[in-house]
């Protein structure tokens, strides 16, 4: 009977995998691109880089991959994000743009730099020391489980940063934000030795083993030389066991020494935060989202009169939220889904909550006291803006976006909805006018964010001096104006009287800040220009084929087995330990 159940058990999970494992496959000449259906133009995209991206991560590290990577492209993660499994030699990518309040979205196609990303985490793990590489005999998965081991994960993390950068000419590594967050960094207590580990006990934004980790890089590429980096990474990938402070322990000492001269703020209002962009205001009060050591979420604003920070609510998961003329919150918040997936959900706060209608918002804003603007996004990741009316619960879309056209936040006064989007890389501030009417209002090589309107201007934070710092866009006339400077930059600002409140960049995390704005001229204009979206490229593809994944054999270990028995004979002989599983069982089951 026993027997049968087991039989049963292996049975339903094996049908389960097959139903809801079923994609297309691309095949390149490295790489195999698993997709579902809807993901198939990202595919192609990524088909038609993959291969350059591969040779250009084996011309600049010398490393070499022991097995075939795969790809997969799945949809049921409302967030960006993606990560590699170096036992399996499998990079996962959820087709999403990642929110500017993380870094500067400053690449042209997500999944393509997800993908360079996550091969140089594949590249180190398979690099297999003279030690390791004897026990691939057991299986890829024991070879690059035992090597992936002893990598520290801020090199791991600094060195994906490392080669996104180098090989797409984008991401962190030459983000204004990222490198704020460096020296940030420089002045916390999180050194290398606090960043090898993946959990850490304190907060950097941006990622204690990503800032650390590339930051160390970057300074020994520019003190060494690229040659010489490479060499130290590959003298300790062959002799892992050793560490890599022991290969490059008098530069670590050097890089340790660079602090950052910065003053300190003290126009502070509000404690340290491990997360504080997001701020929003209603008459006298400034709200703004808190995440907290102790794992609290929340909502709190700050009394301007009474000079007092209040909680209003407790959100775990936090997307966006917005408060209307009346004080009634619409949040936004990430919940997960069947199949270990994650949606967003919406509802109303004011004293007891109503779930709304809607899901798949990344970011919403008040319009009126019933209309709400919505950003987003559809199953193949791309995304448009709509309003939802509280009237009738029912959703007007007002303007699709596109893979070449990505709404990123958004913002309204009331009549026209302002917006930030990505086009070919580049992020500039557009206006949907009451009429349904286009324009783009910046092109430029900087990257603007956090758009927030009132009266007939419009304020948002950009990197127009190498930091990233708040200015006022007045809208009549369409110059723009700085309105503080901040060491470590500002990335979120309201307007309020005489003041302005700003979420600022601190060692450790985000403060709300007050202070007198100064307005500065910048010889700075905006151009009111309508915009002409250009079409994408038709996706054709002949060579996809149908894919099923299913749990493979990974490995199989030979063990002795050793036993006295109570009349002192040996009992002995060799057991086996093998491992099945699925590419994606996490995923799906």
């Amino acid at each position: 009977m026993k027997r049968a159940l087991v039989f049963l058990l292996c049975l339903g999970v094996t049908s389960v995998v097959l139903s809801l494992g079923k994609f297309s496959l691309i095949k390149t000449r490295y790489v195999d691109i698993v997709y579902e259906p809807s993901q198939i133009r990202h595919a192609v995209i990524l088909s038609e880089s993959a291969d350059r991206i591969y040779e250009e991560l084996v011309s600049i590290s010398g490393l070499k991959v022991a097995k075939r990577v795969r790809v997969y492209i799945v949809d049921n993660v409302a967030f960006a994000n993606g990560y590699a499994n170096p036992v399996n030699n499998v990079i996962v990518i959820y087709p999403n743009d990642i929110d500017p309040s993380d870094f500067s979205p400053n690449y042209k196609d997500w999944v393509t730099f997800c993908f360079a990303h996550e091969l140089a985490h594949i590249f180190l793990s398979n690099s297999f020391a003279p030690y390791v590489q004897p026990l691939s005999i057991f299986g890829h998965a024991v070879a690059a489980a035992v090597q992936s081991s002893m990598i520290p994960t801020y090199l791991q993390e600094g060195f994906a940063i490392y080669v996104e950068t180098k090989v797409t000419g984008s991401g962190r590594g030459i983000d204004s934000r990222f490198k704020s967050y460096q020296e940030a960094a420089k002045l916390t207590p999180v050194g290398l030795r606090y960043a090898a580990s993946p959990v850490s006990g304190y907060y950097l934004p941006g990622g204690a083993s990503y800032v650390q980790g590339f930051s160390f890089l970057d300074y020994f590429e520019q003190k060494y030389g690229t040659s010489e980096l490479m060499s130290s990474i590959e003298k300790f990938l062959s002799n892992p066991i050793a560490g890599f402070s022991r290969f490059v322990r008098g530069e670590i000492h050097e890089w340790e020494k660079i602090i950052p001269d910065l003053p300190r703020d003290k126009d502070e209002i509000s404690s340290i935060q491990l997360n504080s962009t997001c701020i929003e205001s209603n008459a006298w009060r400034v709200y703004y989202h808190s995440v907290k050591y102790n794992g609290e979420e929340a909502i709190w604003y700050y009394d301007t009169i009474s000079d007092e920070n209040v909680k209003v609510v407790n959100v775990d998961n936090l997307v966006s939220f917005s408060v209307s003329r009346t004080g009634i919150i619409a949040i936004s918040r990430y919940v997960p889904t069947s199949h270990s997936g994650t949606d967003s959900e919406c509802f109303l706060f004011s004293g007891s909550t109503k779930k709304l209608s809607i899901d798949k918002v990344l970011k919403l804003c008040w319009k009126n006291d019933f209309e709400i603007v919505m950003l987003r996004q559809e199953e193949d990741g791309t995304r448009h803006i709509g309003i939802y009316d509280l009237r009738n619960r029912q959703f007007r879309k007002l303007i699709q976006g596109s893979d070449s056209f990505v709404p990123l936040e958004i913002a309204s006064d009331g009549i026209r909805i302002f917006f930030t989007a990505k086009v070919k890389g580049q992020v500039d501030i557009y206006l949907l006018d009451w009429d349904n009417s286009l324009y783009r209002l910046t092109d430029d090589k900087y990257v603007e964010i956090a758009p927030k309107a009132k009266d007939n201007s419009l304020y948002f934070c950009a990197d127009y001096e190498g930091v990233f710092q708040p200015f006022e866009l007045q809208l009549d006339t369409l110059s723009i104006f700085k309105l503080q400077e901040r060491p470590l930059g500002v990335y979120s600002v309201l307007n309020m009287d005489d003041y302005i409140y700003v979420c600022t960049l601190v060692p450790g995390g985000y403060t709300l800040e007050r202070a007198r704005a100064h307005t500065e001229d910048i010889k700075r204009k905006a151009n009111k220009i309508p915009y002409v979206r250009d079409k994408d490229a038709c996706v054709e593809n002949q060579q996809k084929t149908d894919f099923v994944d299913s749990p493979s054999l990974r490995f199989i270990v030979p063990f002795p087995y050793v036993a006295v028995s109570e009349d002192y004979s040996l009992d002995w002989g060799i057991g086996v330990s093998s491992g099945v599983w699925d590419d994606l069982m996490d995923l799906y089951l």
